[in-house]
């Protein structure tokens, strides 16, 4: 990877950059992977636990959605690699993905006010469901929000190769 263009010292050290950043894009790709798998997990649940409401339905199949939102965009993101972190429009365009996270986690902290509020005049067992919900959303968020740590570590090397590279 070291560039002509570069002193000895300066190739050493982006070379170790690049050593960090494998390292680290194989991290990304697993929590990518696990954070995919983790939410999928959880939509199915919530879904199984949507279906069974009569009054929230909608609102709980919602939530669902979010969930497997974000699930199909860490399993898109466990595909990055090496590769795309060179290409700089690949890597941005990875590295926008982590805006569009952070908004769907927003939209999950929404959901889960809005359903904590619709809970308040539910049934018992509709209660239960979204209980049930935002417990599982809970978790989502919780998911999500190692996915945007991991992506931190990305962002960081990515900014890092740059700035020796240029």
């Amino acid at each position: 990877m070291a560039d002509e263009k570069l002193d000895p010292k300066s190739a050493k050290e982006v070379e170790k950059a690049v050593q960090g950043a494998e390292k680290a894009i194989k991290s990304f790709s697993q929590v990518s992977d696990d954070v995919s798998g983790n939410l999928s997990n959880l939509a199915a649940e919530m879904r199984k636990v949507a279906s069974s409401s009569t009054d929230f339905g909608a609102e709980l199949k919602g939530a669902t959605n979010l969930t497997k939102g974000i699930a199909n965009d860490a399993a898109k993101l466990a595909q990055f690699t090496k590769g795309d972190l060179k290409d700089k429009k690949e890597a941005a365009k990875v590295l926008k993905q982590q805006a569009v996270i952070k908004g769907k986690i927003q939209g999950i902290e929404s959901k889960i006010a809005n359903l904590l509020e619709k809970a308040e005049n539910a049934t018992t067992k509709e209660r239960e469901n979204i209980n049930a919900v935002v417990e599982d959303l809970s978790s989502a968020a919780v998911e999500a929000q190692s996915l945007l740590k991991s992506f931190e570590e990305i962002e960081q090397i990515n900014t890092e190769l740059n700035d020796k590279t240029s």
